[in-house]
């Protein structure tokens, strides 16, 4: 390695950033009044209410973005079957 990040690195740590530093920001703010006030704040029903209907959409998004997900990749994959040149199937461009 000559001490560069790879694009791969470069991605996962920008991952990281966009997906942990909220999950760690939330989590911090959660606990800031202590463990005790964030059980006696999960005894409410409204924060039973939220969860609930946070599970439920979640449940209805995830297999809608899987069904949709799996659609548009297929007919994307379709549309450029035809297109990619002899070169790139392993053969080359002289017929053999």
């Amino acid at each position: 390695m000559s001490g560069r990040p790879t694009t791969r690195r470069r991605a996962l740590a920008f991952l990281a950033f966009v997906l942990l530093l909220p999950l760690v920001a939330v989590c911090v703010e959660a606990l800031r009044q202590g463990f005790g006030a964030y059980l006696r704040a999960l005894q409410e029903p409204d924060a039973w209410s939220a969860l609930k209907l946070s599970l439920l959409v979640a449940a209805i998004a995830v297999p809608a973005n899987l069904v949709f997900g799996i659609a548009a990749a297929w007919l994307i994959a379709g549309s450029r079957k035809n297109s990619v040149p002899e070169r790139r199937r392993g053969r080359r461009c002289g017929g053999e």
